[in-house]
């Protein structure tokens, strides 16, 4: 479960950080709308002749 108080970490940090106080993140904790949905774009298979 990914939670306000799970540890975080991305390059450039010098820590370890919970994900509530990662401004990047603050929109999946916030009360309201809920997070956008992630998209994935996905190419077809191509066949060759």
């Amino acid at each position: 479960e990914f939670t306000k108080q799970t540890h975080v970490w991305k390059q450039g940090m010098e820590n370890w950080q919970e994900a509530g106080n990662v401004q990047e993140l603050s929109p999946l904790f916030s009360s309201g709308m809920p997070p956008p949905l992630l998209l994935l774009h996905l190419q077809p298979d191509r066949i060759s002749e």
